[in-house]
């Protein structure tokens, strides 16, 4: 029921929420967004590398494997 864009340019990635979020779904909105990454780039998120909200996330990947 939710929308989001994730771009990846090299090995790092952004994910951007579209629509508006009540405030007791940003936590499991921002899970969300964490299992979106590896299934929409095929790489590895590192996830000491993450920052952001539930409205925009970035980070770098590990595209080795």
């Amino acid at each position: 029921g939710r929308s989001y864009t994730v771009f990846q340019k090299g090995e790092r990635v952004e994910v951007i929420r579209l629509g508006h979020a009540r405030r007791d779904e940003h936590q499991q909105i921002r899970a969300t967004m964490i299992e979106l990454i590896p299934r929409a780039t095929g790489c590895k998120l590192k996830e000491s590398s993450l920052q952001g909200d539930s409205g925009e996330m970035r980070g770098s990947l590990d595209c080795s494997a």
